[in-house]
């Protein structure tokens, strides 16, 4: 029984030196094989989701900005339209106040005034487009 119980230990002691050592990232996996298996279904199908919804969000936010991109400068065109046909200073006025209460859009005009050297937060641009 001695040399049995000797070989016993002799073939588990590194199995224990092994369980020891597992360090880093095995020792999170799974050992049984049913939660190997069960990681190697839902790890996929996880990541496809994380993946899927990404590309959708960034595609709808793209979508999104650009409508309401097209939108802000189509009303900008039609304030515009509206003060080229008829410059009156009553004229003015009024749209200068449909644009406050409908768009929300605060309007200066100045006849012949020309946006040189602004971008439309008001800061100078350093190297301006050279005129053609």
């Amino acid at each position: 029984m001695s040399e049995q119980q000797e070989l016993v230990n002799v073939d588990s002691a590194p199995l224990v030196e092994e369980k020891k050592k597992r360090k880093g990232f095995k020792k999170y996996l799974p050992r049984s094989l049913f939660g190997r298996s069960l990681l190697i279904l839902v790890l996929p199908i996880i990541l496809v989701q994380i993946v899927s919804t990404v590309v959708f969000l960034d595609n709808h936010w793209q979508k999104i900005m650009d409508r309401l991109a097209y939108a802000v400068s189509g009303e900008i065109s039609v304030v515009a339209k509206a003060i080229e046909n008829d410059a009156e200073p009553e004229t003015l006025a009024r749209i200068k106040g449909y644009a406050a209460q409908s768009l929300g859009l605060l309007i200066s005009y100045e006849p012949g005034a020309l946006l040189n050297n602004k971008d439309f937060s008001g800061h100078i641009i350093l190297n301006p487009p050279q005129d053609l």
